[in-house]
């Protein structure tokens, strides 16, 4: 009888942590898709704030209208005069357009914005297919010349530094140990884990790094990274995925001390200049480093450039940026959370339509920013957002179905 009592009792506390632990990991692989709110350990939170000066825009119905010729190396076009199925996407766009018809008169209300971020707003939705621009409507409080909160895909863009880096043999691998390129740091005081962090560890958000709940910068912050390496309970780099903003924090000092350049201006040069970007902005971390976790802020027509550059193996108007071989790497898969795969601050899934499956490489911040690089079809789709995840259904249920009918 006892032994049954026993056995009775195992089997309800199977079940029992069966059910937590189900619970637990389901919610961590909703999280991971790069898309929830930014989690500042180190640093302040980055701003969402958008520029409200021309007011909130209400269109009506709308029509379709070709994009803009700004004579910014994006070349332009008709999408009544390619294979595209512009009824489709304008319907969408309609749609749009009436959901944030209903945010805006509950914002109206008085129903506070954080309030309403789950439903949010789509800010801006811009289609570029075989070579051209051929959809570009912008909604609510954005427009063609507002930079717009980008909060993670600020990762991505420092992963393309490192690459960079990489082609210049400022670094020489991402193979290599992070401490190599920290040598102020005093490798007395970590643990042994912690010096055995790569640094495509840090890239694919392996590191290990485990910061106590109560974890609190000094005062001054001038030291950022040797405080995260020295306070961390690393667990064995390159086994475990957590994504998590100490890591960027890294990226951005190995840039300073293998280039002698804070990752701003390392972009600004070999980056945004050759691809034309002008109007942009980074925030700062503790260490008067840029924050390379969230808070930059670009056009949407500048987070194009960016997946334009991916999608053609990092050439763009005939000059090759970063290496082609760094653009496959970044795009690739080490980290498998299902649906949602990540690289080097990229990421990787799939969309399934009539019997392909359409890959689909990403940049992605919080609150609904999207870059979407489709190589299969020869495009990019870029979102911007306050609070929604509907460019998720979007690309799959109209982007790819219009482009590929």
């Amino acid at each position: 009888m006892k032994q049954l009592e026993m056995k009775l009792k195992y089997s309800i506390l199977v079940i029992i942590w069966f059910f937590y632990s189900t619970l637990f990991f389901g919610q961590i692989k909703r999280v991971n898709d790069g898309v929830d709110k930014e989690i500042a350990i180190t640093t302040k939170s980055s701003s969402t704030k958008i520029d409200e000066s021309s007011g909130f825009k209400v269109k009506g119905t709308i029509n379709y209208t070709i994009p803009k010729d700004l004579q910014d190396g994006i070349r332009v076009a008709d999408a009544n005069n390619s294979n595209v199925n512009i009824k489709q996407l304008m319907k969408t766009v309609n749609e749009i357009e009436e959901n944030n018809k209903i945010y805006k008169a509950k914002l109206d209300k008085g129903i506070p914005r954080q309030d309403l971020r789950k439903e949010g707003c789509i800010d801006s939705f811009l289609l570029y297919n075989n070579g051209e621009l051929i959809l570009e409507e912008y909604f609510g409080f954005s427009s063609i010349d507002k930079p717009h909160f980008q909060m993670s895909i600020t990762k991505s863009i420092a992963s393309y530094a490192i690459g960079i880096a990489i082609d210049q043999h400022k670094i020489e691998s991402e193979e290599d140990y992070i401490l190599k390129y920290l040598p102020e740091i005093d490798t007395s005081r970590l643990s042994d884990n912690t010096k055995k962090i790569k640094l495509k560890d840090v890239l694919s958000m392996q590191s290990g790094i485990e910061l106590d709940k109560d974890f609190i910068l000094s005062a001054n912050g001038k030291n950022l990274v040797s405080e995260i390496l020295q306070k961390s309970n690393t667990i064995q780099p390159g086994t475990t995925y957590k994504y998590q903003g100490v890591n960027p924090e890294i990226i951005v000092q190995i840039l300073k001390n293998t280039t002698g350049k804070d990752m701003k201006d390392y972009v600004d040069e070999y980056l945004f200049k050759p691809l034309g970007i002008k109007d942009y902005s980074f925030d700062k971390s503790p260490n008067g480093l840029t924050k390379a976790a969230a808070g930059m802020k670009l056009r949407s027509r500048d987070m194009l450039k960016i997946g334009i550059l991916a999608l053609q193996l990092g050439k763009y108007n005939g000059q090759q940026i970063i290496s082609k071989n760094w653009v496959k790497k970044a795009n690739d898969s080490y980290v498998d959370n299902g649906k949602h795969k990540y690289g080097y601050f990229w990421w990787t899934h799939y969309v399934d339509y009539k019997g392909t499956s359409y890959k689909i490489n990403s940049c992605r911040g919080a609150l609904g920013q999207f870059i979407y690089v489709i190589p299969q079809c020869n495009a990019v789709a870029v979102f911007t957002s306050n609070g929604t995840r509907k460019a998720f259904s979007i690309l799959e249920n109209v982007v790819i179905p219009s482009i590929v009918n």
